[in-house]
């Protein structure tokens, strides 16, 4: 699970595995949340509840960012040697994503 600090208290339960990232999206509505089940996943910071779910990767997502001018926009990297980008819907109910563009081609 993720602890949220400050908007409000809370924690983050859907993660079926330890989380390794946290982000803010740029405008502070929504958190971004990495984990080694393999899910990048996006949460309402002001209600804790699950927008999305990102999956397909391979292995742990080790790092997960937002564009820094759009909620919508997401990176992630995986230790399956891609990385992906996703456009999300975050007005939808909570969903399952598939990425936009996956970027093969990372070695080591």
């Amino acid at each position: 699970s993720a602890r949220v600090w400050r908007m409000p208290p809370g924690e983050l339960y859907g993660h079926k595995s330890d989380v390794l990232w946290a982000a803010f999206s740029p405008s502070g509505k929504y958190i971004l949340t990495a984990s080694f089940d393999k899910t990048a996943k996006v949460w309402n910071s002001a209600t804790n509840r699950l927008e999305c779910t990102l999956q397909g990767h391979l292995a742990t997502v080790v790092a997960a960012k937002y564009s820094p001018v759009d909620d919508n926009c997401i990176v992630t990297a995986s230790g399956d040697q891609t990385a992906r980008v996703w456009q999300i819907d975050t007005g939808a109910p909570a969903m399952f994503a598939e990425a936009r563009h996956v970027l093969r081609g990372h070695n080591g």
